[in-house]
């Protein structure tokens, strides 16, 4: 049950949404073995500071400012979070809330001159919120500029999907300079391994992996997981580990394969799959994540063997083919462990849930297509120049479905705020085993021997926690801050759209009207720290 995905060199995986359940413990962070000698620029992957929820609250503070990157041999000043390129990792439970200030401390430094510092914001991606000014997951209107502050405050609801998140600031822009230089980190909600018990109990260590492409100071992009452009991970034959990766790049789409081996995914943008799904490699575009299970192959004799993590070739234009980017090596060495569990059937929840939406009759359909004319990125005719206009408004609880058309020769990823979505078409082929994610790639197929954009159509519906001001756009992040960006507005639909006029005041049908939510600096908005209700889509 599932959607498989071909684009020239590399297979899209399926996604599923997933429903939360009473949440436990799950996993155990990885400790490293001894490991052989290999070439001294391979380094074991680092350890991340983590903060977990305390009381069902979240708190923390974030300040962005100039501070030390080291990658590799090469040592950088970027503007960071707390002065780690390796941001905090954290941990929470569906119905907690999160309560973190976010300051803005931010100085010029290569790759991000004055004008990409100016302002700033905090984004929580994968997250089913409020995005209400200026405590919800916003990012328009609210800015923080420079010196100052803003506290996102806000519930997570108990149906929230459980698994890999992450977050990063969105000022329009300015997102690609401020996000390439570092400043992405990872959230862990929930249990996702209740809903792969065969799993749990055999035992999976963690790794969480961030893989980011942070420039030097000589304009060059740099690949590489937590700071290292080569890693050195162990396993054990027949050990299994959750490897949770996230691709915080700012513009950078990876391939993942380890040479001779497979993943067993379990998740994809923080929602489990159907069912686990053995695939040799993963198409990971920026702003997308994966947990899947990797295990130690059984071999032949004593001693140690590797595999090289890659990053596959893949074809990313008419004219352009990604290189091949080494990552790393899977060093297998040890005392075997016993047998991996066998893999568990489909999930009937996933199922039902999907089918509800994808069966729905009422439904509300928009075309939106991607676009480069002029050496503008457009959406729709549009570049996104004006903050107040009003691009798309909807209700909550009506089924959106929306063609994203892609009119380029070239790649794109589409992501929306506040939900998740279910593809239902590719290139007019029905897919009959729908899933949920929070980007969807944007690829390009070949029509009489011509390199052309794909048709992919999508099904989703927001809830009331989703009411108010946020965005949609392609997450090649230099995309989205050339003008590939629309503004969106949930409502109630007993109270129609006029309700989003108070942030957009242009549009259509709009009459122009002020309004400001510009955060002053050191300014602190008043705090929320309820839980999340139990609505759910």
């Amino acid at each position: 049950m599932r959607i498989l995905r071909k684009v020239p060199g590399v297979l899209l995986l399926p996604l599923a949404l997933g429903l939360a359940l009473p949440a436990a413990a799950q996993v155990a962070p990885f400790i490293e073995e001894a490991e052989p000698d290999s070439d001294a620029v391979c380094r074991p992957l680092p350890r991340i500071d983590e903060v977990s929820s305390r009381g069902r609250v979240l708190r923390d503070t974030l300040t962005m400012a100039p501070g030390r990157v080291r990658i590799d041999n090469t040592v950088m000043r970027r503007n960071i979070y707390n002065d780690r390129y390796n941001a905090p990792l954290y941990r929470l439970q569906p119905g907690d809330s999160v309560n973190i200030l976010v300051r803005n401390r931010m100085d010029s430094v290569a790759q991000a001159p004055p004008a990409k510092i100016a302002e700033t914001n905090q984004h929580f991606h994968g997250y089913v919120v409020t995005p209400l000014p200026t405590a919800g997951d916003n990012v328009v209107p609210t800015l923080i500029p420079r010196g100052g502050e803003n506290r996102n405050a806000f519930g997570v609801p108990r149906f929230q999907s459980q698994g890999l998140m992450w977050y990063h600031p969105h000022p329009h822009g300015s997102t690609s300079a401020q996000v390439n230089g570092g400043l992405a980190g990872a959230m862990i909600i929930g249990d996702l391994l209740q809903y792969f018990p065969d799993y749990r109990a055999a035992g999976l260590n963690e790794r969480v992996m961030y893989i980011k492409d942070t420039k030097n100071d000589a304009g060059t992009t740099t690949v590489n997981i937590l700071g290292n452009t080569c890693t050195r991970l162990t396993i054990r034959p027949g050990q299994m580990q959750l490897w949770r990766i996230a691709n915080m790049s700012a513009n950078t789409f990876v391939n993942l394969k380890l040479r001779g081996q497979r993943f067993i995914v379990l998740a994809w943008d923080g929602n489990r799959v159907m069912r686990p799904m053995p695939e040799d490699s993963l198409l990971v575009s920026p702003g997308s994540r994966v947990e899947a299970v990797v295990t130690g192959w059984r071999r032949p004799g004593p001693g140690a063997d590797s595999v090289q993590l890659v990053s596959d070739p893949f074809r990313t234009s008419g004219t352009g083919t990604a290189k091949q980017i080494p990552l790393g090596w899977l060093v297998n060495q040890g005392v075997a462990v016993p047998e991996t569990p066998k893999l568990p059937g489909v999930d009937a929840e996933i199922l039902d849930s999907i089918a509800r939406l994808v069966d729905d009759p009422d439904v509300n359909r928009e075309t939106i297509r991607f676009q480069f004319v002029n050496n503008k990125f457009m959406l729709n005719d549009l570049q996104y120049t004006d903050p107040g206009f009003l691009s798309t408004a909807v209700p909550w609880e009506q089924t959106q479905e929306w063609t994203l058309v892609n009119e380029t020769n070239f790649l794109h990823t589409f992501h929306i705020h506040q939900t998740d979505f279910v593809v239902t078409h590719i290139n007019g082929v029905e897919q009959p085993d729908s899933v949920h994610l929070d980007n969807v790639f944007l690829g390009i197929h070949q029509v009489n021997g011509v390199w052309v954009g794909d048709t992919v159509v999508v099904r989703f519906k927001y809830v009331d926690i989703a009411a108010g001001p946020f965005v949609y756009h392609c997450h090649v992040l230099g995309h989205e801050d050339g003008g590939m960006m629309a503004n969106m507005c949930v409502y109630d639909p007993a109270t129609g759209v006029q309700y989003c006029r108070e942030w957009f005041p242009r549009g259509p049908e709009g009459i122009p009207q002020p309004h400001a939510h510009r955060v002053a600096p050191a300014a602190e908005p008043a705090r929320a720290e309820g839980g999340g209700g139990d609505r759910r889509r």
